[in-house]
């Protein structure tokens, strides 16, 4: 019987997926595994790499971008294990890392999902599980009022800032780069909503795991190293407001219809008042770089990021402000 299905969707992640999936078998230990890549058509020969430098592993290769939850979703149609661990290429699994979450969960039947303590490169740790997202969190994350300071308690609190898992914690969420689920609990709530191209769809199966009666914990005795937000670097542009559309229907799904339309209505121009603060800020501290001749090498990269923002404010603001009446 096979303990453990490993998937991998990767969009242009040649540079991680070495890492990656080399440190599989020493993460399973003794545990019976199989592995999937999905590839969601990359351009930079990942899946030819993973045919030829991993024939091991089951590859699914995409001929475009089917985004975050269809990927995982195709793979964990076929997959065989007793549990199923969605993980990032851009991450590298620990020594019995995987075996050490299984046996954490074959020792909890009531849980239903788990994820392991996620370390930077340094080794330190990083935020690896959020409380499930509120209309405040919303508004101090992602809006004018959140860089005006208010709803800053709801944003920290949604992060779980402070918290330090030394010890298992119960949590809402953890993290979408390594999330350990239990197949017959996959069975009960459904997959993955192909609904969310990108960003939310962890969360929005999270929370249906919760509803269903399940617990869901963050195991420190487990650590991976997560080097974070490689394949989101790689387009920016589009990125700004793609997190904020997903969240939103994160929102229309599990919030009462009216409520969450009136909060809607309210939060897209508030969002896109943020935006055009973030802009002026960045385009202020790439004049500021560019005076300076020490700091001529951050220069390039403030000019990239003003450069994302304007694209977003010029192509696609009216868009996302248009959005709600379609």
């Amino acid at each position: 019987m096979t303990d453990l299905s490993i998937i991998v969707v990767s969009w242009n992640s040649r540079p991680y997926l070495e890492a990656c999936l080399s440190s599989l078998s020493e993460g399973a230990g003794p545990i019976a595994y199989e592995a999937f890549v999905v590839d969601n058509g990359s351009t930079d020969g990942s899946a030819a790499f993973v045919r030829e430098r991993f024939p091991q592993v089951q590859l699914i290769a995409n001929p475009e971008n089917r985004g975050f939850a269809a990927a995982n979703n195709q793979a964990l149609r076929l997959a065989a294990g007793r549990y199923a661990i969605l993980l990032n290429p851009d991450t590298r699994v620990h020594p019995h890392a995987l075996e050490k979450l299984v046996r954490f969960m074959d020792d909890r039947p009531d849980a239903g999902a788990c994820g392991p303590l996620l370390l930077n490169e340094d080794g330190s740790p990083q935020h690896a599980a959020r409380r499930f997202p509120t209309f405040g969190y919303a508004l101090g994350a992602r809006t004018i009022m959140g860089r005006l300071g208010f709803f800053r308690k709801s944003y920290d609190a949604g992060r779980m800032r402070g918290v330090i898992f030394r010890e298992t914690t119960e949590v809402d969420q953890p993290s979408g780069a390594a999330l350990l689920l239990r197949r017959s609990v996959l069975e009960q709530v459904g997959l993955l909503d192909e609904r969310f191209f990108i960003f939310y769809e962890e969360v929005d199966l999270c929370r249906r795991i919760r509803d269903a009666g399940r617990r869901i914990y963050l195991f420190p005795g487990a650590t991976i190293t997560h080097y974070g937000g490689r394949s989101r670097r790689q387009n920016r542009v589009r990125i700004i407001g793609v997190n904020a559309e997903s969240m939103l229907k994160y929102f229309r799904i599990h919030e009462p219809p009216l409520t969450s339309a009136l909060f809607e209505l309210a939060f897209r121009p508030l969002f896109a008042l943020g935006i055009c603060a973030d802009a002026a800020s960045a385009a202020l501290k790439s004049a500021g770089c560019r005076l300076r001749p020490s700091r001529w090498s951050r220069a390039a990269q403030r000019d990239e990021v003003t450069r994302s923002y304007a694209t977003f404010i010029t192509r696609d603001m009216l868009k996302f402000l248009l959005s709600l009446w379609e």
